[in-house]
């Protein structure tokens, strides 16, 4: 039973890679994609995972980005009106949009009480038959006032920081934007206004016409609500029908998330001028690769085959990986034992946001070791005759300083996890101490794998930090001996 998550944040890059982060470190969740825009200072998240996975993820990042954006401060070009603008929940293969239907209102009950966030439904979601469309509450939240505006769950006065949250089960739309070689921004939306439903042009098509500063160029962005009704292809012959009138070109369309195969036209790539392509933008493909055990399975084929990389720093990161996510699961059975009046939920809370984000670091040092040994190689293999040997002397140390950092990081994120460890085996449900001596077993391998491939990236007048690497590797034996003999004294085998 897979739900797809589309949430919509008011914010930039930088921010956007934080709650990435968050979501791919949530267990039970397969992030797809994270993509952000400077002109419309807005950032789009898509994940899929089994419906209380999802829900579990959406309260975390909805709690995050209302810590980490001010929607006060916010500029863009795009409508919004909360630091989580919109939070859809979107019914995949085995999910019925009632599915859906719960967990926004789950989702909505929670921020409301928890967050003081005021929260509207819309879409299939909504209590009210004009809140249907995203549209209209976002036109009733300027009517101050109204008593149609008062929101699902929360106070009604916005929050002070975060704004509102607006939630909801939709079918899968397609968000696709098309960019015209003009600043001439009444044109975007003379033409924005010619093809939306609304104002009498293509059904399920919503679309906006904006100013894209930093490009020098305008946008007319679109939301195809129901694909089935008005596909990609169809709305961008329409707009280059309007273009060619007005004597204007089209610079390329945009994609943003992914597109259901049934959306895609056999000639759609070529002829929607997709930027970049259709290469990995395919949704089913997308869930596929992403969701286990087809991930890993890949990971494990990969590294055993005959290719250079990945291999052993890979193999490294997966095992710290499996090491947080064994330990986070005796942390989640350990709930009522460890939250006491020394050990607040708070604690209990923040060793599980941090368990979920040293996985999701372990997994991208597994890909930065590959990275970083293509580089390696690459270095190794510059020609002589394009290259001094200064200029290749540098590659190498500038290739090798990558990886050794990589592998460093492998290790500083191992005595977390062990640091942990010995917390739960304090506090936690004495009947899990086999899994935290599972994780902690697991992040010491990866460890130790870590040092001997950091240890090969070292240069011979390194030797301070090839001594260092050591020692901390070595505290971290010595700590898992301990771990042994708490669990040798359980099971009286010393």
């Amino acid at each position: 039973m897979l739900v797809e998550c589309v949430p919509n944040f008011s914010c930039g890059e930088e921010t956007a890679k934080i709650l990435a982060s968050l979501a791919r470190g949530s267990v039970g969740v397969a992030l797809l994609g994270c993509e952000s825009d400077d002109d419309h200072n807005r950032s789009v998240l898509t994940f899929v995972g089994e419906g209380q996975a999802v829900l579990q993820a959406a309260k975390r990042l909805v709690q995050r980005a209302s810590e980490l954006i001010d929607i006060k401060t916010h500029s863009g070009v795009h409508p919004r009106f909360g630091a989580t603008d919109v939070f859809p929940f979107i019914p995949l293969e085995g999910t019925e949009m009632e599915d859906c239907v719960r967990l926004s209102k789950e989702l909505g009950s929670w921020a409301g009480a928890h967050l003081n966030l005021p929260v509207y439904l819309y879409e299939e979601s909504a209590s009210r038959d004009e809140f249907k469309n995203l549209a209209a509450v976002r036109k009733h939240l300027k009517t101050a006032g109204d008593e149609r505006s008062n929101p699902d769950f929360g106070p009604y006065e916005a929050h002070e920081k975060a704004g509102f949250l607006i939630t909801g089960a939709r079918f899968l739309l397609v968000a696709f934007n098309v960019n015209l070689m003009s600043e001439d921004l009444a044109l975007a939306k003379r033409i924005a206004r010619t093809i939306r439903e609304s104002s009498g042009g293509l059904a399920a098509v919503k679309a906006y016409g904006f100013r894209l500063a930093s490009r020098g160029q305008v946008q007319v962005s679109m939301n195809l609500v129901d694909y089935r009704k008005t596909g990609p292809l169809e709305v961008f012959k329409a707009i280059k029908t309007e273009c060619d009138v007005a004597s204007v070109e089209i610079a390329g369309s945009e994609l943003i998330g992914f597109l259901p195969k049934a959306a895609l036209l056999s000639s759609g790539e070529q002829s929607m001028q997709i930027i970049g392509g259709l290469s990995g933008r395919i949704l089913e493909e997308q869930i596929e690769d992403a969701l286990p055990p087809g991930n890993f399975r890949r990971a494990l084929s990969e590294i055993s085959s005959t290719k250079p990389s990945p291999g052993g720093g890979t193999a490294a990161g997966l095992a710290g990986a499996l090491g947080a996510s064994t330990l986070l699961k005796a942390l989640n059975l350990s709930e009522e034992a460890f939250i006491s009046e020394n050990r607040p939920r708070e604690l209990f809370e923040s060793l599980q946001s941090g368990l979920e984000l040293a996985r999701s670091q372990f997994l991208d040092l597994a890909e930065e070791d590959r990275i970083a040994f293509g580089e390696v190689m690459a270095a190794y293999q510059m020609s002589r005759k394009e290259f001094d040997k200064a200029t290749r002397l540098q590659a190498r140390r500038k290739a090798k300083d990558r990886a050794y950092k990589s592998s460093l990081g492998l290790v500083k994120l191992a005595e977390l996890i062990v640091q942990n460890a010995f917390l739960l085996l304090e506090f936690g449900n004495p009947n899990l101490i086999n899994d935290v001596a599972v994780s902690v077993e697991l992040v010491v391998s990866a460890a130790q794998g870590a040092r001997w491939n950091g240890l090969a990236n070292l240069r011979k007048d390194q030797g301070d930090l090839k001594a260092r690497l050591c020692e901390r590797v070595g505290d971290l034996e010595r700590q898992r001996g301990q771990v042994q003999d708490v669990l040798s004294r359980h099971y009286k085998i010393l």
